[in-house]
């Protein structure tokens, strides 16, 4: 193993810090008839869903969760619309 892949063995790259400085991107989550949430992704603008219940536990207690998103690798803040917070 060559020295230089020692040193380096404990830094990060710098990819890993591209976006930690801006703030969260916001998604709205809607709720879907099977109890899941889905959200479309501001940065893929893919369509994700939610469907774990430890996640879907906590959107329901808080107004905002950040979550890393699946479809593109970001951290989003997951945030339930007022229609959902006034049926719940």
């Amino acid at each position: 193993m060559n020295p230089d892949e020692l040193s380096r063995a404990g830094h990060f790259h710098p990819s890993v810090f591209h976006a930690s400085a801006g703030p969260l991107r916001q998604a709205e989550t809607e709720p879907r008839a099977s109890g899941a949430m889905r959200y479309r992704c501001p940065v893929s603008a893919s369509f994700v869903l939610v469907t774990e219940e430890p996640i879907l536990e906590s959107l329901r207690d808080r107004p905002a969760l950040r979550r890393r998103c699946p479809a593109c690798g970001e951290m989003h803040l997951l945030c339930v619309s007022d229609d959902e917070a006034d049926d719940a």
